[in-house]
This record gives structure tokens, C-alpha cells and sequence, in this order.
């Protein structure tokens, strides 16, 4: 079998598995629009503006979904009860070692769960795909004291700047939350692959 026959049959596994997971907890699977007329809303995203209907006469600026969130969320308002979807979504300026402009995503909405239940959800989704490692359930303040010694939901934007300032992560960042993302990217998220 070729490299490329292995890698379809994979994915076609890996995705059959997820469909599975999610049917038989009668979750349906939706299918929303990839273009959409404005931009995503999350600063921290860039979208991906194309043109349509240049040769018609009619063009105009549409852009590619960066995740099919708002879709689905307008689903859930209309009464859809609890839904997945795997699409493909776009973002500009997501080159790297782990980000690219195009990939697969599994976005799913569980109605009246909470927290731990997803979280209970996850573990098993991630069960029935082969991965049966532990799993260490931490809350965001958890994750970054015991990973930085930062009480981040106590920390004022002063001594949150001045920690940033001493790891040499200048920002220029007036918003507390910019600031705690800032610091999650470059402190805690490079010690996930360290947590079961």
C-alpha cells in the first residue's frame, strides 16, 4: 500500500471513528457555510478575504470561515440540539510548525452540559480514537500555578506586564485577558506536551 493510501485510510478511520462517537450519542452532524460575509470577529484570528462573482459583473468580498462556530451556534438558537461538524476552515497568517492556513477541524456543541461533563466527553472521544493516557483534569488557574507559580486570576495588569517584561515578551497590550493569553502562548502552552 502506497504513503498516500495509508495517510486516506487513516483519516477515513479516524473520521468514521469520530462520526460513530458522536451518532450513537445522538449528536447530529451538520453541515454549515464555508463563505460568509464578514469577517471572524476573534482578534487573535485573521481571515481569509476571497472574491466571488468578478466575471458576472457582481463581485464582491467574501470570506472563508475560520472555524464554523458562529454557523452552528445559530443553529443552536434555532433549536437544534446538540450538534458536531469536521470541515476544513481557513486562516491567514498560520504558517508554522504547527499551523497552517488550511486544516480539519471537529467542532461539536453538547446542550445543558457542563464543564466537566465535556470534559468527561473529550476523554472518551479521545479513548475511542486509541489515545488511553491519563488524563490530569486542570482548571486554567490550576494550570498556570502549578506550571508557572502565577496566580493569574489575582494578578493585577501591573504585575502581569512585569512578569512578561522579565521573561523579555514585551507587550504593548493594555487588556488584562491580551496580556493572559499572551503569557498562557509562551508559558504554559509549551508545558502541555508535559501534562498527561
Amino acid at each position: 500500500m502506497s504513503k498516500v493510501k495509508k495517510q486516506l485510510a487513516q483519516y477515513q478511520k479516524l473520521t468514521r471513528i469520530i462520526r460513530d462517537f458522536f451518532y450513537s450519542r445522538q449528536v447530529t452532524e451538520v453541515v454549515t457555510p464555508t463563505l460568509l460575509n464578514a469577517p471572524t470577529t476573534d482578534v487573535y484570528i485573521d481571515s481569509i478575504e476571497v472574491s466571488v462573482n468578478q466575471a458576472l459583473s457582481k463581485s464582491s468580498q467574501l470570506y472563508l470561515h475560520t472555524s464554523p462556530e458562529l454557523e452552528m451556534k445559530r443553529l443552536l438558537s434555532k433549536g437544534s440540539g446538540d450538534i458536531f461538524q469536521i470541515c476544513q476552515v481557513f486562516r491567514d497568517n498560520e504558517q508554522g510548525r504547527i499551523n497552517s492556513n488550511e486544516f480539519t477541524m471537529l467542532e461539536f456543541y453538547r446542550v445543558d452540559f457542563t464543564m466537566h461533563q465535556l470534559m468527561d466527553e473529550i476523554a472518551e472521544l479521545l479513548a475511542a480514537l486509541g489515545k488511553n493516557e491519563p488524563i490530569k483534569k486542570m482548571s486554567y488557574a490550576e494550570v498556570f500555578f502549578e506550571y508557572s507559580d502565577i496566580d493569574i486570576l489575582n494578578s493585577d495588569i501591573n504585575e502581569l506586564k512585569t512578569i512578561l517584561n522579565s521573561l523579555d515578551l514585551n507587550s504593548d497590550d493594555e487588556w488584562i485577558e491580551d496580556i493572559q493569553m499572551h503569557l498562557f502562548v509562551h508559558l504554559i502552552e509549551p508545558k502541555l506536551k508535559e501534562i498527561p
